[in-house]
């Protein structure tokens, strides 16, 4: 009898020291603890050992365990995975904001991750700054002197009516209500104006950061118009709301307006009317019956596809009610259908 016997050596120790300590180390992907490890059993062979940290660049190396419990160290250092970013402000004292999270205070030399940062400055009474920043490992970046900006005061506009445009030092903003930025400690000139309404000035000058809500009460630029309406008891309405019954004087401001009188059993009207300023206008409505209405509405002549021309004749026009069309009996040439 032959029996052949095949010995498996025993798993190897190994220690594992790093810098920084409390690195995570993984073997062949599977992690077998923090640094520092001390005699860890790891089967023998090839394997891949890898070591991770928090803001460190990852380490990945090849490992021959010997086995046969052979202990073996290995005393590892990890590169940063930032660069050192100085920088400074004027005035100082402003917050640095990195991707948002504060990170410190100017001047500052501030250890930043690599890859493309959002770096920000902040401080009361002045303006945000920011730039990207390409952040390499290991290669450090001295930024010039940022120059806070004076925040600028902004101004909630809003008038009555609204709808109104503004224009700040000469350039269009927009209509009321509306957010301004104005630049601080400097006199701008504000114009906000409407047709119809008296155009609306001043000078307003903001401190630096400031918020302020400003309303502007706008004074209509009025005409009268007369209107003269019949029937006597027909309802006046203009733009729709109701102001009264029959003729009257109306005060408008100087925009198109529409008149609209109305009166069961009548057919409505309406008219555009402008009002001047200074200026008196008249607006005469007559309303007619819903049978009148229609026989003005058909045309008193027209032309047919022949090129004939038709006339309207109504008997109302007549003076006798009735009247005869056609020719004489005793007019030479006379059809029978003539009459």
């Amino acid at each position: 009898q032959v029996v052949e016997l095949i010995l498996q050596p025993l798993p190897g120790k190994l220690t594992v020291t790093s810098n920084p300590p409390g690195a995570r180390v993984l073997v062949d992907n599977e992690q077998i603890g923090d640094t520092p490890l001390t005699d860890v059993d790891v089967e023998a062979g090839e394997h891949i050992l890898t070591l991770q940290a928090d803001r460190y660049l990852e380490l990945s190396q090849p490992l021959e365990v010997t086995g046969r419990e052979v202990r073996q160290q290995l005393d590892l250092t990890l590169s940063p995975a930032w660069a050192e970013v100085s920088i400074d402000s004027m005035p100082s004292g402003a917050d640095v904001l990195v991707d948002g999270e504060r990170a410190g205070i100017t001047p500052a030399t501030l250890e930043i991750l690599q890859g493309e940062r959002q770096l920000m400055l902040q401080m009361p009474g002045f303006a945000d700054w920011q730039q990207t920043l390409e952040i390499v490992a290991g290669e450090a970046q001295a930024m010039d002197r940022v120059t806070l900006e004076p925040a600028a005061g902004l101004v909630s506009l809003s008038s009555s009516p609204s709808g109104a445009n503004v224009t700040v030092d000469g350039e269009f903003q927009g209509q009321t209500p509306l957010e301004l930025a104005l630049t601080p400690d400097r006199s701008h000139r504000i114009a906000v104006f409407k047709p119809g309404y008296r155009r609306h000035n001043e000078t307003l000058t903001v401190s630096a950061g400031s918020s302020e809500e400003k309303l502007v009460k706008l004074r209509a630029q009025l005409g009268e118009v007369r209107v003269d309406i019949s029937p006597a008891n027909a309802i006046v309405r203009v733009n729709g709301k109701p102001v009264g019954k029959g003729s009257q004087m109306l005060s408008l401001p100087a925009v198109a307006h529409t008149i609209e009188v109305s009166l069961a059993g009548y057919a409505s009207k309406r008219e555009r009317v402008t009002p001047r300023p200074g200026l008196q206008q008249l607006v005469a409505i007559e309303l007619q019956t819903e049978q009148e209405a229609r026989a003005a509405r058909i045309k008193p002549t027209i032309t047919t596809a022949l090129g004939q021309t038709l006339l309207l004749f109504s008997p109302q026009d007549v003076g006798s009610g009735s009247f005869t069309m056609g020719a004489s009996r005793r007019e030479p040439g006379r059809r029978a259908n003539e009459v």
